[in-house]
């Protein structure tokens, strides 16, 4: 059974015993019908009525609504009240075009010689192809003099740690360094351990480096050994045997080449178990500047 109450003007039927109330929708403005205890439950504490959660979310929104004031634009967005200044644009774009119209406009001259192109903008060319191309700070034959000059004053070639504060220029221009001692004229070294060098006292040394050392050693006349067996087995040697006490190690590939810091760990080990202090030397203990007698100072005590 349902009446109509004219008064209200709300529909009132029952239906399975539920009593049932036709209200509007307080954001959309569609009728729609609520039960009669939620309405009065509303109606008690001043809630209104919604159709939907969207209708819900809409009215509780603060924001203003704006068209975006480009004229290439004009998108609607929202903005919440805080927010809201003298100009709203939808994004950092449209204001830029916008403002950046309002500027006054300098029109500049390429300065590249020959050039003369009108353009706007705040750079000095009106293009990348009229930027002139800067100059290396080293030139190719520059490098190689530099290599050759080394060998007429020291009798060999160098090593790339000694021309380590160009090392960046050499890369940039020869790729490798034994790249760019092959260029310069002279044989390269790039294998571990595959020339070997003779020391004063005729010792047999795996690289420049080592014979350097052996060289300091017999000029103050220490007693050394050259490639000593660690105790007790017959494969790993060190560099140096000093005094038959001092264990010495020239460490030059020690982060270069994984194989080789895989073999100086084994050493490391069987130096552990045999009690044995290895004494460590590194390019950097005699190049630039040969520091040996501050490294090894005790072999001359």
């Amino acid at each position: 059974m349902w009446f109509f109450h004219l008064t209200l003007g709300l529909v009132w039927y029952d239906n399975i015993n539920m009593t049932w109330v036709s209200v509007i929708c307080a954001q959309c403005g569609k009728e729609i019908t609520k039960a009669l205890r939620n309405f009065n439950e509303n109606n008690k504490y001043g809630h209104k009525f919604f159709c939907s959660p969207k209708c819900l979310a809409n009215n509780r929104k603060r924001g203003v609504i704006f068209n975006c004031e480009n004229p290439g634009c004009r998108v609607k967005f929202e903005r919440t009240p805080g927010d809201v200044s003298l100009h709203n644009y939808c994004s950092q774009s449209c204001s830029a075009i916008v403002n950046n119209e309002l500027r006054p406009r300098i029109i500049r001259i390429c300065a590249k010689l020959g050039c003369k192109k009108e353009f706007f903008g705040n750079n000095k060319y009106c293009s990348e192809t009229c930027v002139p191309k800067t100059q290396p700070k080293y030139l190719r034959q520059d490098l190689l003099d530099k290599i050759q000059r080394f060998y007429l004053i020291n009798n060999r070639v160098p090593i790339k740690v000694e021309f380590n504060s160009q090392w960046q220029a050499y890369r940039r221009v020869f790729g490798t360094w034994n790249r760019a001692i092959s260029e310069a004229g002279f044989e390269t070294n790039p294998e571990m351990f595959t020339h070997k060098y003779t020391a004063r006292d005729g010792h047999i040394c795996d690289s420049l480096t080592e014979k350097i050392i052996d060289d300091w050693m017999y000029r103050r006349k220490i007693l050394h050994q050259r490639g000593v067996y660690y105790p007790n087995q017959k494969r790993f040697k060190t560099d140096f045997l000093v005094k038959d006490k001092y264990w010495i190690e020239f460490l030059g590939l020690k982060g270069v080449l994984k194989r080789y810091d895989d073999l100086y760990k084994q050493k490391l080990e069987l130096a552990k178990i045999n009690k044995i202090k290895i004494i460590e030397l590194y390019p950097q203990d005699l190049f630039p500047r040969n520091n040996l007698d501050l490294k090894l100072d005790f072999l001359l005590k």
